[in-house]
């Protein structure tokens, strides 16, 4: 997964995002919860985007994620503006060697692509022995509506000059899981050339993610619809959720 995809992923997925805009708001957070961290470490950071611009807003950065051709680009991005970051090639699951830490945060729906409960209170439990006593973990999910009412059983498509992608989804509903296909056709000089990708996320019920984290000892808990300190309504398409220890 993102093998190739990582060569077009700022272009094809989230050109139109304001990273720095979407680094704020984590800041309100920290602002609201009365957190100030200096050291954040950035879970599933991808071609870190978010990773980068906490950086220049001053924050101490560790970006951590499965594929290293994400973490290769991101690499590349910060070295060409002089930002000294962390970069981490690590699954999720198995994520360690970490005390004590400020805060955590996993950004663009990465815990989404948790297929398993288990799994997913694994990480939880290993965030939470990573942060220091009243730390902070903010992540945001693609919500169930989002997932149930929009991404499944629909095709999207997207033609542009110098790349373009089919996007169909299948969603199962026993097991709460969307497969995501997607080809792509990227233009190497006069041609296109195609790659594929299959990618699954799975949907979660807000009252099942506080289960969780309670479950591995967070008690301090809230959630909103994204990018605003509000409670989410029936069709918030994605939830920021903020854990304290």
């Amino acid at each position: 997964m993102y093998q190739q995809f990582a060569q077009v992923y700022d272009i094809l997925m989230m050109e139109d995002i304001d990273y720095f805009k979407w680094a704020k708001y984590l800041e309100e957070i920290f602002d609201y919860w009365k957190c100030k961290p200096k050291n954040i470490i950035d879970l599933a950071c991808g071609t870190g985007n978010i990773t980068i611009s906490l950086a220049q807003m001053g924050y101490d950065m560790v970006g951590i994620d499965i594929s290293q051709d994400m973490l290769a680009i991101a690499e590349q991005k910060a070295r060409k503006l002089s930002i000294d970051i962390q970069w981490l090639h690590q699954d999720m699951k198995r994520f360690q060697g970490f005390r004590d830490r400020d805060a955590i945060i996993c950004v663009c729906d990465g815990m989404n692509y948790i297929l398993k409960e288990n799994d997913l209170k694994e990480i939880f439990s290993r965030i939470y022995s990573s942060l220091r006593k009243n730390g902070i973990f903010v992540f945001d999910m693609n919500s169930k509506y989002k997932i149930e009412k929009i991404f499944a059983g629909q095709t999207f498509a997207y033609g542009g000059e110098k790349v373009s992608y089919i996007w169909e989804n299948y969603y199962d509903k026993e097991e709460n899981i969307i497969d995501y296909e997607l080809s792509f056709f990227v233009k190497r000089g006069e041609y296109y050339q195609r790659f594929d990708e299959f990618h699954q996320q799975k949907a979660y019920s807000i009252e099942k993610i506080i289960r969780i984290l309670q479950e591995v000892g967070f008690q301090n808990i809230d959630y909103y619809h994204a990018f605003s300190l509000d409670k989410p309504v029936s069709t918030s398409e994605r939830i920021q959720y903020v854990a304290q220890k």
